[in-house]
């Protein structure tokens, strides 16, 4: 016969016991267990408050045995995405480093060498109407693979104004530029030698950790990055830019428009779609035309100049033929400024073009000493 424990402590036959004291014995067993759950809460709350006090651990000691290929990707992407913006000087701030190195770049010897593998100092100088101080200085640090350059019409990139501006466009592969004529775009990428993408702005929104939420701002940008370029139909991107701010979501130029929507449901973009027969005769009426005639415009250029330097270098048994060679060159240039898709050079020239992207761009501001911590 079963026998069971009564409450003190001695046995009994079950079928003795009463409903009552079973009863009791079986609240006193739930109360048991209720005091060991709690218990055990309460040892776990005390672990979460001492992991959150300490912070996750400051090294990873499995880290140097892994490959070195893994490390190597594990530094880069632990580099920042950050904005230079030659077109904002601070007059107070000259001859100073503006921009500083990424965080990586003193942690140890490898981690140095990844982030000096495309990342250096460079300099802006700028002449001043102040006899006293006639050039002001600007020094940034820039990564050409992970950061992205700001240019606008201002900037006189032939004339390499501000100094240096000319070997900066030379080296960046991500350029963020204001809407303008095809002809400037053709100037811009005459200078232009690893660009693989071209972000059009559409506007601009500053996000400033003095008036935004910090906790917003830093999911937006992580922790050193300063720009995050939104591509206006690429819907995925905007939902998730709105998914991360949020009540910070602003749309004034929009209003009440469902942008999200509206860039899921296009059949056709311009900054996406695979450079066919279609995408190249629907470029003319699209936001992209005077980015791709500048483009075009450029390339021409280059096959001109490139066949006059051969002209002038030529003796005159061959300057006649490379004469033909020229009045020949003239016919994609004329054609590039068309626009003229149904010219074979024009449409070689296009799908070289780089990724071009129609943005809003989020950059973020520096935090002012009275809003600091």
């Amino acid at each position: 016969m079963a026998r069971v424990n009564d409450v003190v402590n001695h046995t009994v036959p079950a079928d003795e016991m009463t409903a009552n004291e079973l009863q009791l014995q079986t609240i006193r067993l739930v109360e048991k267990v209720a005091r060991s759950q709690r218990a055990l809460e309460e040892r776990l709350d005390a672990m979460e408050r001492l992991f959150a006090r300490q912070g996750p651990a400051p090294y990873f000691p499995q880290f140097r045995r892994l490959p070195p290929e893994i490390r190597h990707r594990i530094w880069s992407l632990a580099i920042p995405t950050r904005v230079l913006r030659p077109s904002r000087r601070n007059s107070k701030k000259h001859d100073v480093l503006l921009t500083r190195p990424p965080a990586i770049a003193g942690a140890c010897r490898e981690a140095r060498t990844i982030a000096t593998q495309s990342g250096g100092i460079v300099s802006l100088a700028y002449d001043a109407a102040n006899s006293e101080n006639p050039t002001r200085t600007f020094r940034h640090w820039f990564d050409t693979c992970h950061d992205v350059l700001e240019l606008d019409r201002r900037a006189d990139i032939e004339d390499d104004e501000p100094r240096g501006i000319r070997d900066l466009v030379h080296k960046a592969q991500h350029i963020l530029a204001s809407r303008a004529e095809a002809e400037w775009f053709a100037r811009l990428f005459q200078q232009t030698a690893h660009l693989k993408r071209l972000s059009l702005r559409f506007d601009t929104i500053s996000v400033s950790p003095c008036t935004w939420d910090l906790g917003v701002v830093n999911r937006l940008f992580g922790d050193a990055s300063t720009v995050i370029t939104m591509d206006l139909e690429n819907a995925d991107e905007i939902a998730w830019v709105k998914g991360v701010l949020r009540g910070y979501w602003r749309n004034p130029v929009f209003c009440a428009f469902d942008l999200e929507s509206w860039a899921r449901e296009r059949k056709s973009s311009a900054g996406t779609d695979v450079r066919d027969e279609g995408w190249m005769r629907r470029l003319p009426e699209t936001w992209m035309s005077e980015v791709a005639r500048g483009w075009v415009m450029a390339k021409a250029a280059e096959m001109t100049a490139t066949v006059g330097g051969e002209v002038e270098g030529q003796g005159d048994m061959v300057r006649d033929q490379l004469d033909t060679d020229v009045t020949e060159a003239e016919t994609p240039a004329s054609a590039a400024a068309a626009l003229d898709v149904k010219s074979d050079f024009v449409r070689a020239a296009l799908l070289a073009m780089p990724d071009v992207k129609f943005v809003r761009a989020f950059c973020r501001d520096e935090t002012h000493a009275v809003c600091r911590p």
